[in-house]
């Protein structure tokens, strides 16, 4: 070891020369940070960034609760026959730390600590009581002490078991030697209460909103609002408005009530004054301001006239505003109304300020009216509600002593209204009404009152669930979302739950003013701070100029971003970017591991220290809880599998243990939940078949295994250990045991089974938990199980600047690359991740950290630290270069295929990487059937209830855009909703079709339709999605109709023919088709054509040629044999094609089909027996296209009848030349054009004398007509 520091000694002498030339100090030694301990004032530095939490909650133990008991009013209730009154209020309340009293024990409670309640999954609360005064008259108080329930504890505040223990005595009560506290336990959860942002107190602010107008009629969008903070922390905001008529008004806010009050009325109500003197103070001795002096004059003159009553006086003003707000204010029967008046403007006016004269709160109103003015005037600017000027935190004490205060008052109004009820209705009609004097009935009635008012409970409510139930709304703008679970994914997510408003956000960090005496240090507030020039380091000062300088330029950081290496280096996206992934990085989130049962639980099971770490890091003591390992990175494309940001890693230095991790999860089993309410307890845990468990084997006989084996218990579960429970380190497969129960009343077993991950899992720790008395039987045990997370492809890591990818391969070692000293890298980065983001920090670090591991150093990488003059580049370039290593960290390298040198220098250094919770293994889903929405009849979404995952918009335009219509007709119809209902083919309605009753014969009903009148020839079963069924009815009842288009079918005698196909003709048809393409194909090649394009084709059959029956797509009936695949095929001239639907290119193609097979023209019928149309020109005039099938794929014929755009979604055709014009006499016609001239020409049916008709072809002339049907009769045979 003294070799060892000898050797790093002459290190740290040679780097001091080496480090002078770049007059940068040299990097401070390094230091074996798991040898020793954190130095104390790290400790003390990292709890002090959750001290706002812990401090606030012991002044509220201290301080706060006196405050509030002393802002409670007391309830006085009046006699009904008279004579002296009853007053009633809290005098004081105590709460004891948290103590276990067990059932059935006399001896006294004791002590109940933190780790118990985890493990219990109980709350850490101590009991809390009351004392309360009642006093009849003027006689002497009585004191009555009340039990208020358990009010849960702080950790590690005044009264937890944990304050002022340290290191080892922490530890010796299960916790971390650096338990910081700042939370509660809630049914065994740590949660926390958020740090909250309000407006500053008692500062009026002028702001304008557009909503404002919202209030009412002849509002502005001007106001001024104060948010005025009682001693005890609860508070009161008011707005003052202005109107478009020059007046104003007050708005206050009782019991989520907003009421307005005219402000002439408040000024009267607070001080007896004069309307001279309202003008004089408000118009502030300039004379010459019309604006307000004139707004003041009418606001008096309409005062006098908006009342029935003059209100000249303060008390008709008090009497007035009292007899407004009496029922709200509640007082006693004998308050008066002006007494009533005097209570609101106490309770709701201003009541930051003294009450005695109001003169205090006269001022105030006077001075928010010149503000307000002011800015109606535009003579002042609207103050920013989000700047920090005017805000600040509410701390965890303040909003616990805001909610305590509430139900404190609420509790003594309910005391005052069990009192009178009593009196109003007494049991006991008959009897005198009970007095005051009559001690034992005034205590029962108050405790029985009071003991409804469970405080601990509702408190543990606010935290269990983050909301707030409130009569008052405690003046704050949410009630829910207060308190959150503070998850330990790693230490640094721990700290973002305390520190969310993090140092610098409100009050500003201690700043040293220049010249000042000794040196001191002056404390500015954020108000002083907007008007002061503060330089941003000491070389920035300029005298004269400058007052102020920062202490340290990172104070600008919170503490998670001031964990980034060589921040100043990066884009400021790849900071934000590391401090949302550095919270989710496994890491070490604990030290008391064994004591812990969290619900899950991510642990890195190889973490180290960075090398490369700023100053921060060692500040907070951060080394003790390590969330990543040091890697070496080398940036080359090497395999292919590292594109988009994905990287290789070295199978090597996986096996050794780079990455890996573990997931624990706890299962909690509550034998009271099996039973019933008032039911005993009748279940255990247990295995064993015999009652009395295992036989004793007999006295003098050896244990050997055969013996043990011959006597042992029989057991219901081979799996499971007579106890019930597996073996601490079994592996325990979804769906196997993990315990078994037994029911004594009955005798039978039940088993729980591993259901909660579909992973296989080994038992970690199993723990029994007793009942609340002694000597009771365990009633609750968690098994702690272990997933075992080592990395695989698709698993996340980062980099600390934001460089997140995923490892898309285990590298072979022997296949890695090596550099000339035999070192291969971990990991394989893809250059193409540094030029976009530009992540200079990353490439720093890489240097830093090959220098520092060559030199046995940490490197600081605190940002700020070098400038232009002193690169940082320099700086580490040199310690490389003192190593024998290149100045830029590059290295040459050789292939571990081929064994050859690279041609280029390979950038190869040491990067910190973390390894982020997001893996595949908790995303992986896979569904073949599963739950499905009762209305929609669609696959639920969710992985653990086994839902299916969307196939959105564009995923199914990328499916259609690569021919695959198969998989989107399977996953859109036949994987999701498909269902099967009744259409009308005459209608085309959905919702018409209906079955008609069976009569009494025995035969079954019809179909029918109901909206024409259809019978059963007419209606047949489609198949469709179930919600488009939905969407017709809820269009239904909008009273919008539906009805689907029709088309034709085949005719009986072409159906036929294609059924009774032999595979001797298919095989004839195939070959007269491709004949029939290679002649398009050779007509397509002398016109020249462009080059070849893809025309998908609807259909995709691959089945047995000899099938007996046609397949039915849609409603078209084609031998699957005939089509197939689509093949590339060569396009016509652009001129020349006309675009069509890829529905009509199927039609038209089928036409021609059929006309080849049957011999006959088509005629068919769409869902029935509807006759088809006779003419391609008939239904679609202008627009028909002809087509022919050549192995599956549909071809546009050469010759065209109209230029129309293209509807089919491949693009608009240019208009034909005047050379391809219909009707020009140099224009050729292929075969099939012919054939379907004239089989639409004839119309007659099969076998009868053919007679030309009238062509509805445009440009054949009727001499061409004949002369193919000539041609088309003799090769037929048919007579013409």
């Amino acid at each position: 070891m003294e070799a060892a520091m000898r050797t790093a000694d002459s290190m740290s002498a040679r780097l001091s020369t080496v480090a002078s030339t770049a007059a940068v100090a040299p990097p401070p030694p390094f230091r074996n940070v798991t040898s020793k301990p954190a130095p104390a004032a790290a400790r003390q530095r990292l709890k002090d960034l959750f001290a706002p939490h812990v401090d606030s909650f012991d002044h509220f133990l201290t301080e706060g609760l006196r405050r509030c008991i002393a802002g409670l009013e007391a309830q006085e209730v009046e006699h009904p026959s008279g004579g002296p009154r009853l007053r009633v209020w809290l005098e004081r309340m105590t709460i004891a730390k948290p103590e276990k009293r067990e059932q059935g024990s006399l001896d006294s409670a004791r002590p109940l600590y933190p780790a118990e309640c985890r493990e219990r999954a109980c709350t850490y609360k101590g009991p809390c009581r009351a004392v309360f005064c009642v006093q009849v008259g003027e006689g002497d108080p009585e004191r009555i002490e009340v039990r208020l329930g358990l009010m849960p504890i702080m950790v590690r505040s005044k009264l937890c078991h944990l304050h002022g223990l340290k290191g080892k005595q922490l530890a010796a009560k299960h916790e971390e030697m650096g338990e910081n506290g700042g939370y509660f336990i809630c049914n065994g959860n740590e949660r926390a209460i958020r740090l909250l942002i309000a407006p500053r107190r008692n500062h009026p602010m002028a702001i304008t909103r557009s909503s404002f107008k919202n209030r009412g009629a002849d509002y502005s969008a001007d106001a001024v609002s104060i948010r005025c903070v009682r001693p005890d922390g609860s508070s009161q905001t008011v707005g003052l408005h202005l109107l478009t008529t020059g007046g104003a008004t007050l708005r206050l806010t009782i019991q989520k009530q907003e009421f307005f009050v005219p402000v002439v009325l408040l000024l009267k109500a607070l001080r007896e004054c004069s309307d001279a003197e309202i003008y004089a103070r408000v118009l502030g001795g300039d004379e010459s301001d019309s604006y307000v002096s004139d707004r003041i004059q009418k606001m008096l003159r309409e005062h006098h006239t908006a009342y029935d009553t003059p209100l000249l006086s303060q008390r008709q003003c008090l009497a007035f505003l009292g007899h407004r707000f009496r029922h709200l204010l509640r007082p006693s029967e004998r308050t008066n109304a002006v007494e009533a008046g005097e209570l609101l403007l106490r309770r709701h006016i201003f009541v930051h300020l003294p009450s005695d004269g109001l003169s205090s709160k006269w001022d105030l109103l006077v001075l928010m009216l010149q503000k307000l003015y002011a800015l109606g005037a535009r003579r002042i600017s609207q103050d920013n509600p989000d700047s920090l000027v005017h805000q600040e935190v509410l701390l965890p004490g303040q909003i616990w002593a805001m909610i305590c205060k509430e139900r404190l008052s609420v509790m003594l109004q309910d005391i005052k209204t069990a009192v009178e009820r009593e009196l109003r209705n007494p049991k006991d009609k008959e009897a005198p009404l009970p007095s005051f004097s009559d001690d034992k009935w005034l205590r029962t009635t108050i405790e029985k009152a009071a003991s409804r008012h469970d405080l601990g409970r509702k408190l543990e409510y606010f935290l269990a669930t983050g909301n707030l139930v409130s009569e008052t709304g405690l003046d704050l703008q949410q009630t829910a979302g207060f308190t959150i679970v503070a998850e330990r994914l790693n230490f640094w997510r721990y700290i973002s739950h305390f520190r969310s408003i993090h140092r610098g956000a409100f009050f500003t960090q201690l700043r040293t003013t220049t010249n000042a005496w000794l040196g001191a240090t002056e404390l500015i507030g954020p108000l002083e701070q907007t008007t002061l020039r503060i330089a941003y380091a000491i070389e920035d000062y300029k005298p004269k100029i400058t007052s102020h300088y920062e202490l340290d330029p990172t104070q600008l950081f919170s503490v998670v971003s001031s964990l980034t290496p060589f921040c100043d280096f990066n884009q400021s996206p790849r900071n934000m970017y590391q401090c949302q992934m550095g919270k989710q990085t496994m890491g070490t989130p604990y030290q008391n591991h064994p004591h812990r049962v969290d619900t899950k639980v991510y642990k890195l099971q190889t973490p180290q220290s960075p090398i490369v770490r700023n100053r921060s890091y060692d500040e907070y003591a951060l080394d003790e809880y390590p969330n990543g390992a040091n890697a070496v990175v080398a940036v080359i494309s090497y395999t292919g599998y590292d594109m988009e940001d994905a990287m290789c890693i070295n199978k090597m230095s996986y096996e050794r243990g780079f990455g890996h991790g573990s997931v624990y999860l706890n299962v909690t089993i509550d034998l009271r939940e099996m039973r019933r309410p008032g039911e005993p307890l009748t279940h255990r845990f247990g295995n064993t078949l015999e009652p009395n468990g295992p036989p004793t084997p007999p006295a003098g006989t050896d244990h050997n295994d055969e013996l043990l084996r011959q006597s042992g218990p029989r057991l219901y579960e081979p799996t499971l250990g007579p106890d019930g429970f597996p073996a601490i380190g079994q592996l325990v497969k979804h769906g196997e045991p993990l315990c078994a129960i037994v029911d004594e009343s009955t005798g039978r077993h039940m088993l729980k089974r591993h259901k909660k991950t579909s992973e296989d899992v080994y038992v970690e720790e199993i723990r029994l938990i007793g009942g609340e008395g002694q000597g009771t039987p365990c009633e609750k045990a968690t098994i702690k199980l272990r997933i075992n997370r080592n990395p695989i492809p698709g698993d996340k890591f980062a980099s600390r600047h934001g460089q997140k990818g995923v490892m898309s391969r285990l590298w072979p070692a022997e296949n890695m690359p090596f550099t000339e000293s035999g070192l291969q890298p971990d990991i394989l980065f893809n250059p193409h991740g540094f030029p976009s983001r530009m992540t200079i920090g990353m490439l720093l670090e890489s240097m830093a950290g090959k220098a520092g591991a060559c030199h046995g150093v940490a490197q600081e990488a605190t940002p700020f630290r070098f400038s232009e003059k002193h690169r940082a580049v320099d700086y580490f370039g040199e310690q490389l270069r003192a190593c024998g290593y290149a100045y830029h960290g590059t290295e040459p390298m050789y292939s571990g295929l081929y064994g050859t040198e690279m041609e280029v220098q390979i950038f190869v250094g040491i990067v910190y990487y973390q390894r982020l919770r997001h893996m595949v293994s908790d995303k992986d889903q896979v569904r073949a059937k599963g739950p499905i929405q009762p209305l929609t009849k669609q696959p639920i979404h969710g992985r653990k209830v086994h839902g299916g995952i969307r196939l959105g918009e564009m995923e199914r335009d990328a499916l259609l855009a690569h021919g695959t219509s198969f998989i989107v007709q399977e996953r859109l119809l036949h994987g999701s909703d498909e269902a099967k209902t009744l259409v009308c083919a005459k209608c085309g309605s959905l919702l018409g079709p209906m079955m008609t009753p069976a009569d009494s014969g025995g035969s079954r009903g019809a179909p029918q339709c109901r909206q024409c009148g259809e019978g059963k020839g007419e209606v047949d079963v489609l198949t469709i999605p179930y919600v488009f069924q939905y969407l017709s009815n809820e269009l239904a009842a909008m009273n919008i109709s539906t009805s689907l288009g029709t088309r034709p079918k085949l005719g009986e005698s072409t159906a036929s023919a294609l059924a009774s196909l032999s595979a001797s003709e298919d095989v004839a048809i195939r070959a007269l088709l491709s004949a029939s393409a290679a002649a398009h194909q050779e007509q397509e090649a002398r016109l020249k054509p462009p080059p070849p394009m893809y025309v998908p084709g609807p259909f995709t059959w691959t089945m047995p040629v000899h099938m007996a029956q046609p397949v039915i797509f849609g409603s078209l009936p084609l031998m699957p044999s005939l089509l197939h695949s689509p093949v590339p095929v060569p396009s016509p001239k652009p001129a020349r094609f006309v675009g069509r639907s890829v529905a009509a290119l199927r039609d038209n193609a089928y036409d021609s089909i059929a006309s080849k097979i049957a011999k006959t023209p088509v005629v068919g019928t769409v869902l029935g027996k509807r006759p088809a149309y006779h003419s391609v020109t008939e239904h679609r005039p202008q627009q028909a296209q002809i087509a022919s099938i050549s192995n599956g794929a549909i071809l546009p014929s050469t010759r065209s009848l109209s230029s129309t755009s293209c509807n089919s979604g491949i693009g608009s055709a240019p208009k034909a030349s005047k050379a391809s014009k219909l009707g020009s006499k140099r224009a050729r016609y292929d075969d099939d054009f012919k054939e379907q001239v004239v089989r639409e020409a004839m119309r007659c049916p099969e076998g009868a004398r053919i007679k030309p008709t009238c062509s509805r072809y445009p440009g054949v002339e009727p001499c061409q007509l004949r002369k193919w049907i000539q041609k088309f009769a003799a090769q037929q045979q048919v007579p013409f």
